[in-house]
């Protein structure tokens, strides 16, 4: 069923990884499991880590099939990316739990090893041979690496009663990192907390004060040249992010993040990728295709989609799967404006004869539908309703919202000129609204009203009979026949 490499991780191999670190002392702390498989590691993970409060956890999986049984999974752990080898990961983890294949094991933890932030750990199952036969220059330098920051720390056949079995010898990996630092290389050991005072007082130290007055003039030289530095730095942050999101609104501030260390670097990291995938959803042309309730189920899914990295394989990965899909989303937006015109009023509906229910009906050519104000004319959850009948009808013609008058519009512009019960004109209807919160409106054109009924009663289940004669009649008045 699954690749070769597979071996989910025993609960007797996971409590070795984890021997020796206190659960409470990762608070604040990143986690990456990055072959995560089915999720059986990320789950004992999430357990080890429950009483704590402040804790991320992220995964990445290779495997297709996998990797849709993780994205399934009810988990607080974040899906970042698929190949831990290949995909950018920006995150700096401060602990490292994995389990990788036991047939590149070497190569999945050098990578965990330039990825790990400074002073982090990392724990890992690892094939034996990979260790105790050190024939290749990846195996040498992995050998060097543990032997220099780390060591191995359990050894045996772990896996032979396991879910899947193997009689292959493992071992336990530990290593960590040393830690990264930017420390300013300047001599202040003649410098106390009172050192200047007591120097002051000391009029034959002169020499002494000389070399303490001369270190405060060099850190304070050196913090110039640093802010100078993280004022262009900020510059060009700012202007790359315009390169990625075009709204202001969308972009992260800067001075949320800075100063807060590796905390402050990873919750940076997440928001500018969250926003970057919803400044690419805006900017694309599908986001005319989406009803306010596809809207809503789109976003509940897409915040898994936005943990992503931001490459452009993920992009067009995203891409395809919503051109894929794009004939459902569409499909989807003429049943919810059916829906939307017929659940009112019974004037709203036509039944249909000869069925054996009577619920069986098409939207008729005239309906009343409830409108709701704010103090600027329709409010923000009317205009989207409205908009989505627009959508729906422009995907039948061809059109989309933003191209032409649309009955939001229309009725804004009534609204406006107090033009109560009065008749406008939008591209497919004749609209007019009632202060007691209607709107009246009438199809334009006959044959999209067909149509319309047609498509939405053949989703529905119940073809119209009238439905050949229809997309006849509509073909023909394309090639302008009659």
């Amino acid at each position: 069923m699954f690749n070769k490499d597979f071996y989910p991780t025993p609960s007797s191999v996971f409590y070795m990884l984890v021997e020796g670190i206190n659960a409470y002392s990762l608070n604040g702390n990143s986690i990456l499991e990055p072959s995560a498989g089915k999720g059986d590691l990320v789950k004992q993970i999430e357990r080890y880590v429950s009483s704590i409060r402040n804790v991320s956890i992220y995964m990445m999986e290779n495997d297709l099939e996998l990797r849709n049984i993780l994205l399934g999974l009810e988990t607080t752990a974040t899906f970042i990316g698929s190949d831990f080898l290949e995909d950018d990961c920006y995150y700096k983890p401060d602990l490292i739990i994995m389990n990788p294949p036991f047939s590149n094991g070497d190569a999945h933890l050098l990578r965990a090893w330039d990825l790990v932030n400074g002073n982090g750990t990392i724990r890992c199952v690892l094939n034996a041979q990979t260790y105790d036969n050190q024939c290749t220059a990846k195996r040498k330098l992995l050998g060097s690496l543990i032997d220099e920051f780390g060591g191995v720390t359990h050894r045996g056949s772990w896996f032979k009663d396991a879910e899947r079995k193997t009689d292959v010898e493992c071992i336990i990996v530990t290593l960590t990192k040393p830690k990264e630092t930017d420390d300013l290389d300047l001599d202040l050991s003649k410098l106390k907390k009172e050192g200047i005072k007591e120097l002051l007082e000391d009029k034959n130290n002169e020499l002494a004060l000389k070399d303490s007055l001369g270190n405060k003039e060099l850190f304070y030289k050196e913090a110039i040249k640093h802010f100078e530095e993280c004022t262009k730095a900020y510059s060009r942050c700012v202007k790359a992010m315009n390169g990625v999101i075009i709204s202001e609104y969308g972009k992260p501030k800067l001075e949320d993040y800075l100063g807060k260390g590796q905390s402050g670097y990873n919750a940076f990291i997440k928001c500018f990728n969250k926003n970057s995938w919803e400044g690419l959803m805006n900017e694309s042309d599908f986001k005319h295709l989406l009803t306010a309730q596809v809207q809503k189920q789109f976003t509940e899914s897409f915040s898994k989609q936005s943990a992503l990295m931001f490459t452009k394989n993920n992009m067009m990965e995203m891409f395809s799967t919503l051109y894929a899909n794009a004939g459902n989303i569409l499909d989807s937006c003429i049943l919810e404006v059916f829906d939307h015109f017929t659940k009112y009023h019974k004037e709203n509906r036509v039944h249909v004869e000869g069925w054996k229910t009577n619920d069986v009906y098409k939207v008729n050519k005239k309906v009343i539908i409830p409108l709701s104000f704010s103090w600027s004319g329709l409010d923000w959850d009317c205009k989207n309703k409205l908009n989505d009948v627009d959508r729906a009808l422009g995907y039948m013609v061809g059109k989309k919202v933003g191209d032409f008058v649309t009955v939001a519009d229309e009725l804004q512009s009534l609204i406006k000129a107090k033009a109560n019960g009065t008749w406008g004109f939008s591209e497919f209807f004749k609209v007019k609204y009632y202060l007691k919160g209607t709107a009246h409106l009438e199809f334009r054109d006959i044959l999209l009203w067909e149509r319309f009924n047609c498509a939405a009663s053949q989703l529905r289940g119940y073809p119209l009979p009238e439905a050949t004669e229809v997309e006849r009649r509509y073909k023909n008045s394309q090639k302008g026949l009659a």
